[in-house]
């Protein structure tokens, strides 16, 4: 009996932590570039476990990477990347790398190109925005700059990179980052003529219909499992009586 609420309890659990993934989903539909988290159960190593067989199943969480559709702005610091390339920003407090499929960049007060707090980087590293210029990305990731009564000039280029999706790890602000043995393995090469759209985000990946579907059916199983949980209790103190009616 113990064993049995034991393992209707773990059913439980995991089906908890899959809600808190859903949520996170559904709570991030408008978050540029964010990628979908989705959460599977595993049986001896079985990634294709069915929901029947939860009660003795393990579980880990996985990132769909696909692109989300293109929203078009015609705002000039708005860029969606191309292909299975991402953005490389930097954390201004520890000066870390992280990566991003979000394009939505602004001009700091310090004017560094920026996204959410964190420096957008180029090939030669911050990105500074002069005074009183008009702004143009190019579709080769130029930073083009144009000032009254003079000739156009280059600011720099987005730096843009390439990597194993295995080596990735998610935070919960939705940018990526790579563990330190792995950073060699990044693909830094920029031929590609065209790497960016300008005036266009990535929106997020996640779809909202198949998320309220798992989120409902989720919570359907998480209360049949409570209530498996609540007919062993009951099982378990009828079986006490007996026994203390027969001692």
């Amino acid at each position: 009996m113990e064993n049995s609420i034991n393992i209707a309890m773990h059913a439980a659990s995991q089906l908890l932590e899959k809600q808190n993934v859903t949520n996170n989903n559904l709570a991030n539909i408008s978050t540029t570039g964010f990628k979908k988290e989705y959460f599977s159960f595993i049986k001896n190593n079985n990634l294709n476990c069915k929901k029947d067989e939860l009660l003795d199943s393990s579980s880990t969480s996985f990132y769909d990477l696909t692109p989300g559709s293109l929203v078009y702005t015609q705002e000039p610091l708005d860029v969606a990347i191309q292909n299975d390339r991402w953005f490389v920003i930097q954390d201004n407090l520890n000066n870390k790398n992280y990566y991003t499929r979000n394009g939505h960049f602004n001009i700091d007060k310090k004017r560094f190109l920026n996204i959410n707090g964190k420096y957008v980087i180029g090939e030669k590293g911050l990105i500074n925005i002069p005074k009183d210029i008009t702004l143009k990305i190019l579709n080769n990731g130029d930073i083009i700059a144009f000032k009254k009564n003079t000739q156009k000039f280059k600011i720099d280029r987005l730096k843009t990179v390439q990597m194993n999706v295995n080596h990735m790890i998610h935070l919960k602000n939705g940018f990526f980052y790579i563990k330190k043995r792995f950073l060699n393995m990044i693909n830094n090469n920029q031929k590609n003529d065209t790497l960016v759209k300008s005036g266009v985000l990535e929106s997020s990946n996640v779809n909202p219909t198949t998320s309220i579907i798992d989120m409902i059916t989720d919570a359907r199983l998480f209360e049949m499992n409570m209530k498996i949980i609540s007919h062993i209790d009951e099982i378990t103190q009828m079986a006490n009586k007996i026994l203390n009616i027969n001692d």
